[in-house]
């Protein structure tokens, strides 16, 4: 008898492009990729997502604050019964782009990549004059104050022991929770596995410096380690960690999704445990 897969979440690469081309990217998105999806066939894969009966939809790139119809598919994912994510690099956060998302509805689940807490450390990551845009970013969105936000740390052997003040740094900033996710060599990653790859013993040990201090309240296939650096009754029912889940699958995304992940050029993900063309 067939096991019976349950999708509990879709991603999509909406965007190849980046302004950034970080050494931890599970894609090979850089400022030079052109490719993207128009908003018609953004709206067709979310079509396709209700029918697979999944409810939330994690928009990633490349960097998808590039994407001029994301506030517009956030919009659209809402309408049609859906709950939205999205990381970001934070360099292109402005008090009027957050208000753009605010209008359309996103009120959490907006994440922003932070793999360490100094210039160097981010500088040998994700290339010169990349850390402060990001608290910059960071910082916008604690002015703000209408959305529930969080950091992405990609942990490699360059931040390896730095995942605690990089906490630290996103709690006086104001985020709510922080992803501690392991480095995977995937898409540009895979050119970097020797300089990053880290062992499961030394995550363990970034996790355990974490959870010492801030509650864990959540695991995703291992890999990524979820903590409330503000309280979890702020997050909301819908948020993509702490809803409904599915049988057999956690509600959520996992970017490990069966140990292969090329999102750039643009691809789509159906849940947690397969690939499918739509």
């Amino acid at each position: 008898m067939k096991n019976e897969i349950m999708l509990a979440g879709g991603a999509i690469s909406i965007i190849g492009k980046c302004n950034l081309a970080c050494k931890t990217c599970y894609s090979n998105s850089s400022p030079t990729v052109r490719e993207e999806y128009s908003f018609s066939e953004l709206q067709q894969m979310l079509d396709a997502f209700v029918m697979y009966g999944i409810r939330h939809v994690f928009l990633g790139g490349g960097e998808p604050l590039l994407h001029s119809s994301l506030a517009d598919t956030f919009a659209y994912a809402k309408s049609i019964g859906m709950s939205a994510s999205v990381s970001t690099n934070g360099h292109l956060l402005t008090k009027k782009v957050l208000e753009q998302f605010a209008n359309v509805g996103l009120s959490h689940d907006l994440s922003v990549s932070l793999d360490g807490p100094d210039e160097k450390t981010n500088t040998f990551l994700r290339g010169k004059n990349t850390f402060l845009p990001t608290l910059r970013g960071m910082y916008e969105l604690m002015e703000f104050g209408k959305i529930v936000w969080g950091v992405n740390f990609v942990s490699a052997k360059p931040n390896l022991g730095k995942a605690l003040a990089t906490v630290e740094i996103a709690h006086r900033l104001g985020a709510s929770y922080f992803n501690l996710i392991k480095f995977t060599p995937f898409g540009r990653g895979a050119k970097y596995q020797s300089t990053l790859q880290i062992s499961y013993s030394e995550f363990h040990r970034e996790r355990d410096s974490i959870a010492s201090v801030f509650p864990q309240i959540g695991i995703f296939y291992g890999d990524i380690y979820l903590y409330d650096l503000a309280g979890v009754s702020k997050y909301g029912v819908e948020s993509y960690f702490n809803a409904a889940k599915y049988k057999g699958v956690p509600s959520g995304i996992s970017i490990e999704a069966g140990g292969n992940v090329e999102l750039t050029p643009a691809k789509v993900f159906l849940g947690n445990c397969r690939e499918e063309n739509i």
